[in-house]
């Protein structure tokens, strides 16, 4: 697959049941994303987040994978990076 990839990982010292719990509500990504200055759910599957300096997004949430993991991909957005595509995992 070509483009350019990130990735970052962070370590946090809890149990995977308590870093789920805060992963798992994705209206509170602002929390404890540096990047999000807010977030609000737009449908059980979409998510606007306002970004920090400026902009905003809206994803789609797919591939859920309950206690573990979820992918996003950027449907719309303003003031975005010039990217034709992004996804991101949580």
């Amino acid at each position: 697959m070509e483009g350019t990839f990130i990735q970052a990982k962070t370590l946090i010292q809890a149990s995977p049941e308590k870093v789920w719990s805060v992963l798992s509500q994705p209206a509170n990504i602002a929390d404890f994303h540096p990047l999000i200055k807010s977030a609000k759910m737009l449908k059980s599957d979409q998510r606007q987040c306002d970004l920090l300096p400026m902009g905003q997004m809206t994803e789609r949430i797919t591939d859920w994978e309950e206690g573990k993991s979820y992918v996003t991909e950027v449907i719309d957005g303003k003031m975005l990076p010039p990217h034709e595509f992004m996804k991101g995992k949580i």
